[in-house]
């Protein structure tokens, strides 16, 4: 037997014993990491293998195994998929990230969906610089090398994902784009520019295939902003929202008093 396996063992196992009776509310797998993080509400899951830095997590939250979430902020319920990366994002209640995925420099509004396998936020190289390699640009070392004496371009641009959006698997999005709320992309799409709210888009590049609903509609949807109401609210709303009958839904919020989170 090797010697070094039993020292090693009884480390992981003394550690994981550290983050539970530090966390007392959370619940936290085997071999995790957790450093300069919050687990602010109750009933945070993390799994095995989870490295959570310098992030904060809500009620609620669940992290799948095999995880790397840094720098981000979780309001819950929500849930990051199994082998996900997560840096630089606020994600939303109600929202989810599936599996494999990699989500960095976004924000995620709430109740949106987020398919196996997505990639946003991976950075960019400049098209007009006699090189694109980032040994000449970066400091960040990509290649382990670098010749520049400082950042000579933002390599990272935010994107902006609104609420009550579903993206399929294996989307693309470019650095700086705007998904509106409500939108729709189609499994496989490349997304290189804004999005507008309520509409269908896929393809290589994404482009619109149709709206989801009439201006007047959306105008509506907007002006209710249900995605901000209390979860009492939501459940007197389900079976509406649950239907395709818009407008009857939209009669009954409009009917009721202005209510928000």
């Amino acid at each position: 037997m090797n010697s070094q396996w039993i020292p090693e063992a009884w480390r992981r196992r003394l550690n994981d014993r550290r983050l539970r009776a530090t966390f007392p509310r959370a619940h936290i797998g085997n071999h995790c990491r957790i450093e300069d993080s919050h687990l602010n509400g109750s009933n945070a899951t993390l799994g095995d293998y989870v490295l959570l830095q310098r992030s904060r997590l809500e009620n609620d939250v669940a992290i799948r195994n095999n995880c790397s979430i840094e720098d981000s902020q979780l309001e819950g319920p929500c849930v990051v998929g199994f082998s996900s990366y997560v840096q630089h994002v606020s994600l939303g209640k109600y929202s989810y990230i599936g599996d494999r995925s990699v989500i960095t420099h976004a924000r995620v509004g709430r109740f949106c969906s987020i398919g196996r396998e997505c990639y946003a936020g991976m950075g960019t190289h400049p098209a007009n610089f006699a090189s694109t390699s980032p040994a000449f640009y970066s400091l960040a070392k990509q290649a382990n090398a670098t010749f520049a004496a400082q950042s000579q371009m933002e390599e990272f641009s935010q994107i902006y994902i609104g609420h009550d959006v579903w993206i399929g698997s294996r989307v693309f999005i470019r650095d700086g784009v705007a998904v509106g709320d409500g939108a729709i992309v189609g499994a496989g799409a490349v997304v290189v520019k804004d999005v507008p709210s309520y509409s269908i888009v896929g393809g290589v590049p994404a482009k619109v295939i149709r709206m989801r609903f009439d201006a007047e509609t959306v105008a509506r949807l907007d002006k209710i902003a249900w995605w901000n109401w209390p979860a009492e609210r939501l459940r007197q709303a389900q079976p509406l929202i649950a239907s395709s009958d818009t407008q009857s839904f939209l009669e009954w919020a409009e009917a009721q008093p202005n209510v928000a989170v």
